[in-house]
């Protein structure tokens, strides 16, 4: 019979993510293994020009810059919607 090594419990902090190790690119699968998007979202966000995704030979890659500037350009979200005014609402 072979005993199993005790191994301790480690404590996981739900409150603070693990630091994420950032890279100078990203593969197409990397990008999504890490990035809160879809394969279909990835792609449409591709074609419609407002993530820039690159060729690297064969394979198709993200640039961290182009994945921060693409953050930058997203639309701010409007207070009102947080602070429950109820306007557009219906």
């Amino acid at each position: 019979m072979v005993k199993k090594k005790h191994v301790p419990e480690t404590k996981v902090d739900l409150e603070r993510p693990a630091p994420v190790t950032r890279k100078p690119a990203y593969s197409v699968l990397e990008f999504l293994e890490i990035h809160p998007i879809s394969r279909r979202g990835f792609y449409g966000e591709v074609a419609a020009g407002r993530l820039v995704a690159r060729k690297q030979g064969g394979r198709t890659i993200v640039l961290d810059t182009d994945y921060q500037n693409y953050l930058d350009a997203l639309p701010r979200l409007d207070p009102a919607v947080l602070s429950g005014s109820g306007e557009g609402e219906e």
